[in-house]
């Protein structure tokens, strides 16, 4: 729990030990004291001329040992040995699919198409990039495809595909589009949040045969558009139902199946779909489904539960500890390293907010790219040519020399940057995500909006930055390589204290080899990162750790807008570090963390007290308020009760609450007789 204004986290260091309640305040004047310890001391010299040299290597916790077991991990082979031609598929269809180079069915396509294509009710399970998405869209299209007399855009609506994300609609959207070649005459729809509701209601009033939606979006239409039709609609899919019901699409796609059964009598094909199998979607498909058949493409194995996660076969799986002080130069160190060891080098970086994925990509920027702005020597030159001499040699040579250094230029400029995560306007997230997929290249800095059913060809490597909330979500973020049969990488960076987090996934049979902060570090001392003083190469690994991190130091010192985004940045790692579920605080506990080492990974120099008032962000103001108004009502509240109690003193058991009414009348009345009298 984690309230702000005054950020107050629940802290649980074992299971047996009492909960305890204990503001990020507090925690923070835990570390200040220690981080003070570890700050150079430069008493009698002007800020800025003052040398800060920053401590990596310093008051680090020790990286653990993880002795890991021997097990041999779930498997599930890609490819089947069936060909599409096989099938009892419409020749039009074959020829189309043989063109974008596919002949060859996956294990689950070859499991899965005959049970969809025999009319039945199918929850289907397999590993991410395993082509699921062709598994329903090939029944659908021959279906219709091959439909006498031929339907047309007029003939409505009869499939809808429900998915959780943008992205994921527009990926599947192009794949029916893809198929459509071999029927023209078939009409697929699209509609998405962020797009003009008015255009797509253009689009279903002239016609459309399958609308691939969002559930959001698809609930939108439902009740404000009239020529949304659902009367023949005989297919329905839920693709990446577990992502669906994470993001809280519950009743949205309740809502679509409760219009369905209004609105419909024929007899639906219902199909789920997703990369694991949890409680959740064991009861969705209990009220979606009719009699399913359960295909899973690893059930062959005799040893196999159907709730065993499985990760590729060909995905090499590591894990990095790294002290939180050196996580920033890490990240970067191991950017680097891997973009240059071959051109083209596709990277997927995943943070757990959109304000680290706005940070760390400006810090990437930096790093490789370069510091952009003005150039300093020119405006310098101007104003030294209107000095004298005499003041020249008054204030010395050095006071010049300063100014005119120049900005440290990038490690290498060619490295392709990108960011997505879902604040980002819907044209600009689209487009981010169809050039990274064309790219040869890049780093594409994201949250977890890209962490399900995107099919990014060629992703060489899967970078963790932090660990996620459990280990399903791991296996989702690591299947976005190794897709589709190709080779793929994938590293999570864990802090000492998270060390545990490799022993639950070896629980679920996924192994992990360990990398060493060595390895990285070294490959960074080649790159020749120069110090930002002297511009001296370094002689040692740590030298370079310290040139690196001194870079975007000074960088977020000398720019008030970076280090903003540095301070809301750090804000949101720590609430985010403290959202996580209670059953995964036995690894992830909020006291473990030193707030001033994480501050460091920030690039930031002021000590954890100061960040937090400094980076609240627009979420403390709403809940400052928040908090001002739930104590104004408590104030109401016990003024109402103290005043109820003051009445309830005077008014007898028996009183009907009138006593003071009817006195004064009776004071009238005898007011009245006496003056009668």
């Amino acid at each position: 729990m984690v309230d702000t204004g005054e950020v107050k986290i629940n802290l649980k260091s074992s299971s047996d030990e009492p909960e305890k309640t204990q503001t990020v305040q507090e925690h923070n004047r835990e570390n200040r004291e220690h981080h003070h310890a570890e700050q150079p001391q430069h008493r009698g010299k002007p800020e800025e001329d003052r040398e800060f040299i920053s401590s990596l290597f310093n008051h680090n916790p020790e990286i653990p040992r993880i002795e890991q077991g021997e097990f041999d991990p779930t498997k599930e082979e890609m490819f089947s040995v069936k060909t599409f031609d096989q099938l009892n598929l419409d020749t039009h269809l074959v020829k189309n699919l043989a063109d974008l180079g596919i002949t060859t069915l996956t294990t689950i396509q070859s499991k899965a198409l005959p049970v969809i294509m025999g009319g039945k009710d199918a929850l289907i399970k397999s590993q991410t990039g395993s082509g699921k998405t062709l598994t329903y869209a090939l029944p659908i299209m021959q279906k219709l495809g091959s439909q006498i007399p031929k339907i047309d855009r007029k003939s409505g609506c009869f499939a809808l595909v429900i998915v959780p994300t943008r992205e994921l609609a527009v990926q599947s959207f192009e794949w029916f589009q893809k198929l459509c070649k071999a029927f023209i005459w078939v009409v697929p729809c699209l509609l998405v949040g962020g797009e003009s509701r008015k255009a797509e209601k253009v689009r279903v009033r002239k016609g459309v045969n399958i609308i691939i939606s969002t559930p959001g979006r698809m609930v939108d239409h439902l009740e404000k558009t009239e020529n949304f039709k659902l009367d023949k609609v005989e297919w329905v899919v839920l693709d990446e139902a577990d992502r669906m019901l994470e993001l809280g699409y519950e009743r949205e796609v309740q809502k679509v199946l409760t219009a369905l059964q209004e609105k419909n009598t024929l007899k639906r094909q219902t199909l789920l779909l997703s990369a694991t199998l949890t409680k959740e979607i064991q009861q969705l498909s209990e009220v979606s489904l009719r009699h399913p058949t359960f295909v899973d493409a690893a059930s062959d194995d005799p040893s196999y539960d159907i709730k065993d996660l499985v990760t590729p076969v060909n995905l090499k799986q590591t894990f990095l500890l790294v002290p939180a002080k050196l996580r920033l130069v890490a990240l970067g160190a191991f950017v680097l390293w891997k973009c240059q060891q071959s051109k083209n080098k596709k990277m997927l970086v995943f943070l757990p907010t959109q304000d680290m994925v706005d940070f760390y990509t400006k810090y990437l920027e930096i790093i490789l790219w370069g510091e952009k702005g003005e150039d300093i020597n020119d405006a310098v030159e101007d104003d030294t040519e209107e000095i004298t001499e005499d003041a020249k040699l008054l204030m010395g040579d050095k006071y010049f020399d300063k100014k005119v250094k120049q900005k440290l230029s990038g490690l290498d400029q060619t490295i392709k940057l990108l960011k997505l995560h879902g604040n980002m306007k819907q044209a600009d997230r689209l487009s981010v995500f169809q050039e990274f997929r064309s790219s040869a290249s890049g780093v594409l800095m994201c949250t977890d909006v890209a962490a399900r059913g995107l099919d990014l060809p060629q992703v060489d490597w899967i970078v963790q930055f932090t660990a996620p909330i459990c280990v399903s979500d791991y296996v989702h973020r690591v299947g976005r390589t190794a897709r589709i049969g190709a080779k793929g990488s994938s590293v999570i960076f864990l802090l000492p204290s998270e060390a545990g987090f490799v022993k639950q996934l070896e629980n679920e049979k996924i192994p992990l080899a360990e990398m060493t902060l060595e390895q990285v570090l070294q490959k960074l001392l080649r790159s020749g990162v120069t110090g930002s003083v002297d511009g001296r190469r370094p002689n040692s690994m740590e030298e370079a750790a310290t040139n690196l991190q001194m870079r975007i130091e000074n960088a977020v010192v000398n720019s008030s807008e970076l280090h903003q985004l540095a301070c809301q940045a750090y804000v949101s790692f720590v609430r985010s570090y403290a959202s996580y579920p209670r059953e995964a605080r036995e690894v992830f506990c909020f006291k473990d963390l030193h707030l001033g080492h994480c501050a460091k990974s920030f690039a930031l120099r002021d000590p954890p007290s100061k960040i937090t008032g400094i980076g609240k962000g627009q979420w403390v103001d709403k809940q400052e308020k928040k908090t001002k108004d739930i104590k104004r009502e408590e104030k109401i509240i016990k003024a109402q009760k103290r005043r109820i109690c003051q009445k309830s003193l005077i008014l007898s058991e028996f009183s009907t609450g009138f006593d003071g009414i009817n006195k004064q009348e009776k004071e009238a009345k005898r007011a009245k007789k006496e003056k009668i009298s």
